[in-house]
């Protein structure tokens, strides 16, 4: 039998709509690789406890009583695809924050579910930065534990900013001292543990906060904070995305071990929402605002102010 006009018409019609489709999706990834060079590139601060893992001090007989129950069951986080490491949740270190016996782990640290996984993705087409309140040798410990010295361009821990502003809460995280950085991570495996400038190389002998500004290294416009403290978004709030806090180790165990809250792929598809975006990401980040940012900074809900600095903070 032979093809009546009205099939051969439909038959053309889904062999266009396919071609359309693959066009455009070779479009979409031209731009995406367009998006992730030069001064395109979309640049992602990261805080550390509480956003990418939780840290415990002093070490818990519950918790470790909770491990030793789960050990022998299945772990597999939503977000691992099925990656041993991925599904190793915590590991031991010294947080010289608090006492401690000498070679003896005082701290349990628990990595958020897909934390590591998304880290990776994102690496490809995203330049990652870490700013932490944390000291320098409690960071040097953990950016070991990644076991990718190339994962994050710059690291910013509290050992770095000036003794007035690092006890100043309000100031928050001032993303000026990542634009004109003046160190890079350099992390080494055979580093020593217990060098707190482990984590970094500093280029000058001055406080950061204290160092004469140079032309910008990356537009604000192309950097977005991750951070769990909406105070810590003072300094420039357009930039900033409330991380839903990691803290629920005690209370929901099945979330470490095995589970997945969902925040790393909420995180996820934001900035890769951003990383397509053309230009100024910040109009975008204010569509995900959580509620108590938008409390924080009721001045910026509605987009009255155009750029990412000022602001004031919540006493």
């Amino acid at each position: 039998t032979l093809p009546t006009p009205s099939t051969k018409r439909t038959t053309n019609m889904w062999f266009l709509a396919v071609v359309l489709l693959l066009l455009l999706l070779l479009l979409l990834a031209m731009w995406f690789v367009y998006q992730s060079t030069g001064p395109r590139r979309l640049h992602v601060v990261w805080d550390l406890d509480q956003t990418l893992l939780c840290s415990i001090t002093p070490l818990d007989d519950g918790i470790v009583a909770a491990q030793a129950r789960r050990a022998a069951q299945p772990r597999r986080c939503c977000c691992s695809g099925g990656n041993q490491k991925e599904e190793e949740d915590y590991f031991d270190i010294i947080d010289d924050d608090y006492p401690y016996e000498e070679g003896r782990p005082n701290t349990r640290t628990f990595w958020r579910p897909g934390a590591r996984t998304v880290l990776q993705l994102l690496k490809r087409c995203c330049t990652l930065h870490v700013h932490t309140a944390a000291q320098g040798t409690y960071t040097a410990r953990i950016l070991k534990e990644f076991h990718d010295p190339t994962l994050f361009h710059t690291v910013l821990h509290r050992d770095l900013i000036h003794g007035k502003n690092r006890k100043n809460r309000t100031a928050g995280k001032d993303l000026e001292l990542i634009f004109h950085a003046k160190f890079y991570h350099n992390q080494r495996p055979d580093d020593d543990d217990d060098d707190p400038q482990a984590a970094v190389v500093v280029n000058s002998n001055q406080p950061l906060d204290t160092i004469p500004l140079s032309p910008p290294a990356f537009p604000a416009e192309r950097c977005i904070l991750l951070d769990d403290r909406v105070s810590n978004f003072a300094a420039q709030p357009l930039n900033g995305l409330h991380v839903k806090p990691y803290t629920q180790v005690h209370d929901a165990p099945s979330a470490v071990f095995g589970g997945c809250d969902g925040e790393m792929l909420r995180l996820l598809g934001i900035v890769l929402l951003c990383h397509l975006k053309p230009g100024d990401v910040r109009p975008v980040l204010r569509w995900f605002w959580s509620e108590p940012q938008k409390d924080w900074y009721p001045v910026f809900v509605n987009g009255t102010r155009g750029s990412g600095g000022g602001g004031t903070a919540k006493p």
